[in-house]
């Protein structure tokens, strides 16, 4: 049985819908979440309230779950979950269980955005320019806008755009408690793009899926269109060589007088991916072929370009044409 495991589920019906489309009657997909509202919980085959992923007893409670369905995959879709996790892989291998994501030392290293910067200008990836706030000083010579951020987490929220030094000494003293937990960065004016770079589950690279965004709400893309990947393959091989990540990783770039500049990696299917499954990308299926050994057929990371979607209030996206 091919039993899969979706750690902090949350509000992603759409992928729990599509393991159960692919997985069929080989195997269950059993989810997890802290909420006991999640919308993911209610139409997996099993769910399960766990307690939050950083308490003493999650880890715990999760082998017990997998040891309890003979779970052979767990996925998760939080990367604060995916490192606690990674750090105690070797408990889950002991029952025959892998966990999908890569290197620990990779996770955490685009996890934290200012550790994201030093991996660009460390492997010649188009870099922006980014400090850690608290060891910041501004100054009439830095040219505004700059952008504040959270060092961690993942999405546009928390992001403050400053225009003058009033406005840096302002949101300075917002922060003074918890300033070595932001950013500041260079401001890049351009379009933004986010990826799906999708690697085997043994690391080697194998498709990037490209969607424009249009419109943004509450930190994640709400319109976007598919675009063609011609241009961003070398960009994604290198990427993926890397991190040498296992399954997809969601990135976020901004096209900047042609050039990207690479300003967020999450280890896990980010909420984009429905906009390139509309269009015919089918990730899921990819992955539950090779957890059975078997190799996807291309059509799997084959999408149609030019396909405008729209995120709906429970998760999916309408075509919009």
């Amino acid at each position: 049985m091919l039993n899969i495991l979706i750690s902090c589920v949350g509000k992603r019906t759409d992928l729990v819908s599509s393991f159960k489309d692919e997985v069929q009657s080989d195997g269950l997909i059993i989810a997890t979440d802290n909420n006991t509202n999640a919308m993911g919980l209610k139409i997996a085959d099993k769910s399960y309230h766990v307690p939050p992923f950083d308490s003493n007893d999650y880890i715990l409670t999760l082998l017990n779950i997998c040891k309890e369905n003979s779970v052979r995959y767990i996925l998760s879709l939080n990367v604060s979950d995916l490192i606690i996790l990674i750090k105690n892989e070797n408990h889950f291998r002991e029952i025959g269980c892998n966990i999908i994501g890569g290197k620990i030392e990779s996770i955490i290293s685009t996890y934290d955005k200012f550790a994201l910067s030093q991996l660009c200008f460390n492997h010649s990836l188009p870099n922006i320019k980014t400090e850690l706030l608290k060891e910041f000083s501004i100054d009439k010579k830095n040219n505004f806008p700059m952008i504040i951020k959270p060092r961690y987490g993942s999405g546009s929220r928390g992001v403050t755009v400053i225009s003058s030094i009033d406005d840096f000494y302002r949101i300075q003293n917002e922060l003074s408690e918890k300033s070595d937990e932001y950013i500041i960065q260079s401001f890049i004016s351009g379009q933004e793009y986010g990826l799906d770079i999708i690697n085997d589950l043994r690391g080697n690279f194998v498709a990037v899926y490209v969607r424009k965004k249009s419109l943004m709400k509450d930190g994640e893309t709400h319109e976007a269109i598919t675009c063609s990947n011609e241009n961003w393959i070398s960009f994604a091989e290198k990427i993926s060589k890397i991190l040498k990540h296992k399954g997809t990783i969601d990135v976020d770039v901004i096209l900047s007088d042609n050039i990207p500049y690479l300003i967020d990696i999450n280890y896990r299917f980010g909420g984009g991916y429905v906009f390139s499954k509309i269009a015919g990308a089918n990730t899921v299926k990819a992955y539950v072929q090779w957890m059975k050994d078997e190799k996807p057929h291309e059509k799997c990371f084959t999408y149609k370009v030019g396909i405008k979607g729209q995120r709906q209030n429970d998760g999916n996206v309408k075509i919009l044409f």
